[in-house]
């Protein structure tokens, strides 16, 4: 299926969305020989898509993985933090945190009950 190319580079573990938009912009992305442009949209199927001259193979291309977390208090919903605090990707193994996991969503505390 035919999706934008920032987007398949982020599904492929490259780069995050924003970084792939940049790599597009510098022209280090190419589809079929011809320089990627940006909101191009390509198949990794049938497409042949380099960044820095080297394909990406969908058969290569990562299994997706969910989790679900319970967070506790003051630790932060984001992958880095510039104020130091510990974010939820600290909390993951070793071998999870570099595997380009991304959090997403936030708790609501539920309403309290009203008493009387």
């Amino acid at each position: 299926m035919a999706e934008r190319l920032q987007k398949i580079l982020s599904q492929w573990g490259i780069a995050s969305r924003r970084q792939a938009e940049q790599m597009i912009l510098e022209r280090r992305v190419r589809v079929n020989g011809t320089i990627g442009q940006l909101g191009q949209k390509a198949d990794p199927e049938k497409d042949d898509i380099q960044v820095d001259g080297q394909s990406i193979q969908s058969a290569k291309r990562p299994q997706r993985l969910y989790l679900l977390l319970n967070k506790p208090a003051g630790v932060v919903s984001t992958c880095n933090d510039p104020q130091g605090r510990l974010t939820v990707l600290g909390l993951l193994a070793d071998d999870l945190q570099d595997r380009g996991i991304y959090p997403v969503g936030r708790w609501i505390q539920p309403p309290r009950e009203r008493c009387c």
